[in-house]
């Protein structure tokens, strides 16, 4: 049996985290319904090849993201950590009220709730109808007015309570069920932005400013600088040798020249060791996508 629920944010609410209450007249969740109905029918979680998220991995079709040890994140929501010491989901569809047509403008996301698994789709305003339709009902055709919403073949996002691990496919989907894992691929603060462009290994463009650097590049910035921090002087040396292989926009400084965004993003892509050499051509090539091996 599969119940499905709504997350509804009401008028006053805050993030999750904030309304937590078991008590119903401050709780977001609503119960929607119990179906023997199959949800998402093409999803298959034992045939998916889960790899750890990685902002620079474009997954295959039959890849997910994967983020073990979920329910101790700090971007993780208060129904996850629902359940008991036999990964059962400690909640029963009693303890919440039913949704009813007054309270849809709220709908954020629906879950449904299958035996050890949590599966979550994101509501948007494309994924809901309000307007008069004819609809089959039992024996014929009647006219519907109420709200209805879609649902998706595949979901957005599911957890797997038995080994603690979250499935996704697209981050910014699920930033706003799962508030704060954005994080994960944030961008630059302007302050981030201008400090990393006075590095003293590039020399910058006076055209190129910081408020030019666009969102992409952010996101970049913010990467390789958390990991140009944690990297010993000595590492640190041997990249910028590496990158001097394949990025040669330098000036007489030894300094990388950096007059716009393609510059920008070939730099990162040195510090995150996209380039390399093809065995046989020996072509000089940069990786599209990242997956690590295990």
């Amino acid at each position: 049996m599969n119940n499905i629920y709504a997350y509804v944010k009401t008028i006053g609410s805050g993030s999750s985290e904030q309304n937590n209450s078991q008590d119903s007249a401050n709780e977001p969740l609503r119960f929607i319904l119990s179906t023997s109905e199959e949800i998402f029918p093409e999803f298959n979680l034992e045939s998916i090849s889960p790899v750890p998220y990685l902002p620079d991995t474009h997954l295959d079709d039959d890849n997910w993201f994967s983020i073990p040890n979920f329910s101790a994140q700090e971007y993780s929501i208060d129904i996850i950590g629902r359940k008991d010491q036999s990964n059962n989901f400690n909640f029963s569809t009693s303890d919440f009220e039913k949704l009813s047509n007054l309270n849809t403008d709220g709908l954020k996301y629906i879950f449904v709730q299958s035996q050890k698994h949590l599966f979550f789709q994101k509501i948007t305003s494309s994924k809901v109808c309000r307007n008069t339709r004819f609809a089959w009902i039992t024996t014929g055709y009647e006219v519907v007015k109420t709200p209805e919403f879609i649902i998706n073949d595949i979901p957005d996002a599911v957890y797997d309570a038995e080994s603690d691990t979250l499935y996704f496919r697209k981050l910014e989907t699920i930033a706003s069920i799962f508030r704060g894992i954005d994080q994960l691929f944030r961008e630059s603060t302007d302050d981030e932005t201008q400090q990393f462009l006075q590095s003293d290994f590039l020399d910058i463009s006076p055209a190129y400013t910081f408020d030019k650097v666009k969102k992409q590049n952010r996101k970049r910035i913010a990467l390789i600088s958390k990991k140009l921090s944690e990297m010993t002087e000595t590492d640190r040396t041997d990249l910028l040798s590496y990158i001097d292989g394949y990025y040669t926009k330098k000036n007489n400084d030894n300094k990388y020249v950096i007059e716009n965004e393609n510059d920008l993003k070939m730099f990162a892509y040195g510090v995150q060791e996209r380039f390399f050499t093809q065995p046989v051509s020996r072509d000089k090539v940069v990786a599209n996508s990242i997956m690590h091996l295990s």
